[in-house]
């Protein structure tokens, strides 16, 4: 169904004159509707920002994240305006002589508490570090751009003072309190018996699927719960980020390839006849994955077979062909791909599927939970480089920071002794 209320206020348009197109119909009518919402379209900073925003960010996947970047800073601004009322819009804050509310607004938003001197919400204290610099560049940009050099001088003596007083009001606390937070942690771990019963389950409706899409041609429901089982049987396999595997393009995978006599002769002679017939099981492509690096997509013919046929039944399911991602539904609006979500769909499956803990089916500790069983039974250090690098991960890295961290340690350990 079409978003009417969405649709609606993208034409009314009721934001600022200054808002860029990408920003009139890609942020502010998908934002959820409360004060906050009504004030960001309503002031010219941030608007500015969120236009610089779309700017740099044009991938669709982004938006979200320039959302939640826009709202965070229009509570900071909200909650500075709380405590001084002379504040009269985001330019006013960006004063030598607010700096002081602005530390404030930040220990409201982030819940500080002055019993423990500890924030409840540390990530989101420190990540308003690097927003409120990036919003105060613009403005000086744009104090420069219209000759207003008083200012431009003001601004730069208020991000001077965010230089310096940030660092020592906010942010050692910050990183205290996350280290207390993840040191008291419970790290809880799915079981061997959950992760087998959501495979299971999984998978006999992706071959349901597949048997009623060859013998009864294409069926939208079908097709949805195929597409939906896939891409959650390609996340479990590869032990991926949901949002790499939601956004899995169509030509990456048309390069899918397999080590066979074609690719790599000398290699598949080399092998056993038992090896050859296991390899040309699986077939192999590469995405993009986090921090933009390449990573390994590794896919059994089952899965292989189910990502085919949803690509041929694409068109009848109203799916454009110029569409490059794989796992998408019907979209309403030209502009925007409907894509899969892979977490809403991690959460649907692992009720259904009938686990006992169905909390616990989860992409990031499914991750966690192939490491632990590594170090249970005792893998080589050998066996697990080799495990990372097919998965690529960035365990090498961390494994040579840990040990420049340990080694530094050590130095300042001998150094103590040796006084």
């Amino acid at each position: 169904m079409t978003d009417v209320p969405q649709l609606g206020r993208i034409v009314l348009n009721s934001c600022h004159p200054n808002a860029s197109e990408d920003m009139r119909r890609r942020i502010l009518p998908r934002l959820h509707q409360d004060d906050v919402a009504d004030i960001l379209s309503l002031d010219d900073l941030l608007i500015i920002y969120g236009n610089n925003l779309c700017e740099k960010y044009k991938e669709q996947h982004l938006a979200l994240m320039i959302k939640s970047r826009l709202r965070l800073m229009t509570r900071v601004y909200i909650a500075a305006k709380a405590i001084n009322y002379t504040i009269l819009d985001l330019k006013s804050m960006i004063n030598p002589q607010m700096y002081k509310t602005f530390i404030q607004a930040i220990h409201k938003v982030a819940e500080f508490d002055e019993e423990t001197d500890r924030y409840k919400k540390p990530n989101v204290a420190s990540s308003i570090r690097t927003l409120m610099k990036d919003i105060v560049d613009i403005f000086i940009n744009k104090c420069i751009m219209t000759m207003e050099d008083k200012k431009q001088k003001t601004a730069g003596n208020f991000l001077h003072l965010h230089s310096k007083l940030f660092r020592i009001r906010v942010n050692n606390t910050a990183k205290n309190s996350k280290i207390e937070l993840n040191r008291r942690k419970i790290i809880q771990l799915p079981s061997l018996h959950d992760i087998k019963t959501l495979l299971q389950y999984t998978k006999s409706l992706r071959h349901s699927a597949l048997k009623k899409s060859d013998a009864h041609g294409f069926s939208y429901p079908v097709f949805k719960v195929l597409a939906e089982t896939c891409l959650l049987g390609m996340m479990i396999f590869n032990q991926r980020r949901p949002g790499e595997m939601q956004m899995v393009e169509v030509q990456d995978f048309k390069l899918h390839s397999t080590i066979d006599e074609r690719t790599n002769k000398e290699l598949f002679q080399s092998m056993s006849k038992q090896a050859r017939k296991a390899l040309v099981q699986y077939v192999r492509f590469s995405i993009r994955g986090k921090l933009n690096r390449p990573v390994t997509v590794v896919l059994c013919q089952d899965l292989l077979h189910s990502a085919k046929t949803i690509l041929h039944h694409r068109e009848e399911a109203n799916i454009p062909a110029s569409n490059k991602y794989i796992f998408e539904l019907p979209s309403q609006d030209a502009k925007k791909d409907k894509l899969l979500d892979a977490c809403h769909l991690m959460r649907k499956y692992s009720k259904a599927c009938g686990a006992k803990e169905p909390h616990l089916l989860r992409a990031k500790k499914l991750r966690k939970h192939i490491a632990t069983t590594c170090l249970q039974l005792k893998v080589t250090a050998m066996a697990m480089t080799k495990t990372s690098l097919l998965r690529k991960n960035a365990i090498v890295i961390k494994t040579r920071l840990l040990t420049k961290q340990v080694s530094h340690q050590m130095k300042v350990w001998r150094g103590r002794i040796h006084k």
